[in-house]
């Protein structure tokens, strides 16, 4: 047996049958390749946009073959031998349709209206807007809040403000002033020197602004400290002077004097 391989093993090896061996292999290298490369998955070709701002070439719509048997199609003239009979299909024509097949719209929609009422819904029920089933209502807007009323000063404060005389002796008539208000300027509002700024828990007290610089003298109370002077306390029927330079020059001395202090008639009622 070995005689025999070595003898076979010397005839191929020879000049003779050399070229032969070379061209045999060389063909069945050949043939295993064109082996795998049938047998691999054949690589889908990408499609890619042009340049220049051209659009891609729109995919071709795919449809389900017919299912009747007797009327096989091919897409390839090399698949005729595959099929039980019926003509050969170009490749270049679109494939028939089944007949009661529902048409298949782009994005994968159906052309039923069962999606679309409930699409419709969804976004009506999204958007907050009541449907004909009966959905989640709007809201309702707030109110406007309405503006707090100022509650009424419940004091009616009678006083008795003006300028004294400067002959000693003469007359004084004092200018009266019934149910003053806070805030309220006096004697005059392009006159302004004192003004009511509250009554004191007790109401026993009228405490009036000091809206010039003033020498006070008399029975009223500096606030909040007599060196500090800023406003003055008079009880009803006590009275204080009040002494201011002018602008010219010239003193003018003012009486101020507290007549009553009573709750009004409307806080009384209530």
């Amino acid at each position: 047996m070995n005689e025999t391989l070595q003898s076979l093993r010397s005839d191929l090896l020879s000049r003779r049958m050399l070229p032969f061996v070379v061209m045999a292999l060389l063909a069945l290298a050949v043939a295993l390749g064109y082996a795998l490369a049938g047998s691999g998955s054949t690589p889908t070709p990408s499609v890619q946009a042009g340049t220049g701002g051209s659009a891609a070439p729109a995919a071709l719509a795919v449809a389900a073959a017919s299912p009747n048997p007797n009327a096989a199609e091919s897409e390839t003239p090399g698949g005729v031998r595959y099929q039980s009979g019926g003509p050969t299909h170009s490749p270049f024509r679109q494939l028939s349709e089944p007949k009661g097949s529902s048409s298949t719209a782009p994005h994968g929609k159906t052309s039923t209206g069962g999606s679309s009422s409930g699409g419709s819904s969804s976004t009506a029920g999204a958007n907050g807007k009541s449907g004909a089933g009966g959905g989640a209502e709007a809201p309702t807007p707030p109110k406007p809040s309405k503006p707090v009323k100022k509650s009424k000063f419940p004091y009616d404060v009678s006083i008795l403000f003006g300028q004294l005389p400067a002959v000693a002796g003469g007359v004084v008539t004092l200018p009266p002033y019934q149910n003053v208000k806070p805030q309220q300027p006096l004697p005059s509002a392009s006159d302004a020197r004192i003004a009511l700024e509250r009554v004191n828990s007790t109401a026993k007290s009228a405490v009036f602004a000091l809206l010039a610089p003033a020498i006070l003298r008399g029975q009223g109370v500096c606030l909040p400290s007599p060196s500090e002077c800023q406003h003055v306390g008079l009880e009803a029927g006590q009275s204080e002077e009040l002494e201011y330079l002018e602008e010219s020059g010239q003193v003018a001395i003012y009486e101020l004097k507290t007549v009553s202090i009573v709750k009004s008639s409307s806080q009384a009622a209530g």
